[in-house]
């Protein structure tokens, strides 16, 4: 059949375009998918002193001041599992001319710097964040951002003319009728496999990529480096502050705090509520906002974000596989690492098709 046929191309020539990027988002989303425990991972560990106390977040925020003068102080983690060191992200002429951010672990019972690296997205000083960047844009800035969104459908057009192409043998190859190892067989057996997987993907990325065809992204400028200034003394005492917003909202635990990015500047406090849904994070789901004075000037819980936005934040959580533990993440790198594969097949049958003979 003439549909057929047009299908088939299609597919093939979907996959040979995006075959190789789908390969390269496959594997960087099967290891960013653990983005999290791998961070943890790197920060130093401690062993914690039996009857010394921590010292105050206030306290170490003036010795970051102090060993770093001239720093402009970015953020601060507020919770670790008391055998590692409490990591602090700031900008200093003295790491890349403060272009890129440096992050120190520090002691929280000596407050003594443990040990300092970038947080940036340079291979060699963060190869995570490099992979995150990679993952987002391919390290292309704007055009990368264009591209994936491209990407993205196009990996949609392969998934739904692949589904096309082999909805015979779906079912038969869902009950291992036929062995998925068998000659000519492996392609599809995958594609099969990690249908719903790919679906969801392709979907979810390319709702968050939409903003790449809005023309006004399109025309807007290159990104530009944000500048800091040094920051002063902290007009409050954020350890009070935190411990208060706290108790005002039970069940609300701190994970990070942003510090004022200029004299007068709002700080902001991240972390999640236990009420909150399985989907959302357990670090970042909510924000309490604090004025100069280490007052509460407001709050962006998840039942007050507008649902338009409130959405995609559910779309950017199922994309990213940040829900249901360790398990899930788990099924994600594994289906992450068969889309891989299912590319590099795909590539395979296609050389062999137009090798063959007619």
């Amino acid at each position: 059949m003439v549909l057929n046929r047009i299908v088939f191309r299609l597919h093939s020539l979907a996959g040979i375009c995006a075959g190789l990027f789908i390969l390269l988002t496959s594997l960087s989303g099967s290891i960013l998918v653990f983005q999290e425990e791998l961070e943890d991972l790197g920060n130093p560990k401690i062993t914690m002193k039996s009857g010394y106390p921590s010292i105050g977040l206030d306290s170490l925020y003036r010795v970051i001041r102090y060993k770093f003068p001239k720093a402009a102080i970015y953020s601060a983690s507020l919770r670790t599992d008391g055998s590692r060191a409490f990591p602090w992200v700031m900008y200093d002429s003295s790491y890349r001319e403060g272009k890129e951010p440096l992050r120190v672990y520090l002691d929280p019972q000596s407050a003594r710097m443990i040990k300092s690296e970038g947080a940036g997205g340079d291979w060699k000083h963060n190869p995570l964040a490099w992979i995150a960047g990679f993952h987002s844009s391919f390290q292309a800035g704007k055009a990368g951002e264009v591209l994936l969104g491209v990407i993205s459908m196009v990996l949609l057009v392969s998934s739904c003319t692949g589904l096309y192409i082999y909805r015979r043998e779906l079912f038969s190859t869902l009950r291992f009728r036929k062995p998925p190892w068998s000659a000519g067989h492996l392609h599809p057996a995958l594609g099969a496999y990690s249908l719903l997987f790919i679906l969801v993907m392709a979907v979810s990325g390319g709702w968050m990529q939409r903003y790449v065809f809005d023309w006004a992204f399109l025309r807007s400028p290159a990104y530009k480096q944000r500048s800091f200034q040094p920051s002063g003394d902290l007009p409050y005492g954020a350890g009070k502050a935190i411990s208060q917003l706290e108790s005002r909202y039970p069940g609300f635990k701190a994970w990070v705090i942003y510090f004022p990015s200029s004299p007068g500047g709002r700080t902001a406090v991240y972390g999640s509520r236990s009420t909150n849904s399985f989907i959302h994070s357990k670090k970042y789901a909510d924000a309490i906002f604090l004025d100069s004075a280490g007052r509460i000037s407001g709050t962006r819980f998840v039942d007050e974000i507008p649902r338009s936005d409130l959405y995609d934040i559910i779309n950017a959580q199922i994309h990213y596989g940040r829900y249901g533990g360790l398990f899930v993440k788990m099924l994600y790198s594994f289906f992450g690492l068969s889309v891989s594969w299912l590319s590099l097949t795909g590539v395979i049958l296609f050389f062999k098709r137009i090798r063959k003979p007619t």
